[in-house]
């Protein structure tokens, strides 16, 4: 067998690049909880701790609505399952 333990050093450098950590990953929720500038502001989308303009995509109503159906499908088999 070979030891390959060489690679984890290079898997983690490039895995820092694209992915954040669970810590990093929460303070755009942690700013929108405690932020007392942004009190009251609903229907945004933020990214990194800023508002950005969120892409077409994410915009689609006829995605919007196959996403909702999915999901409550999916749901509904999950449960279905545990019932059984």
């Amino acid at each position: 067998m070979t030891n390959l333990s060489w690679i984890r050093p290079i898997y983690r450098a490039i895995f820092k690049l694209f992915y954040k950590t669970p810590f990093e990953g929460a303070q755009t929720q942690i700013r929108l909880a405690v932020d007392p500038e942004l009190k009251g502001i609903t229907g945004k989308y933020f990214s990194d701790c800023e508002e950005v303009t969120p892409k077409n995509t994410a915009l689609n109503d006829e995605t919007a609505a196959w996403l909702w159906r999915k999901s409550t499908q999916l749901i509904y088999e999950k449960f279905q399952e545990h019932k059984n």
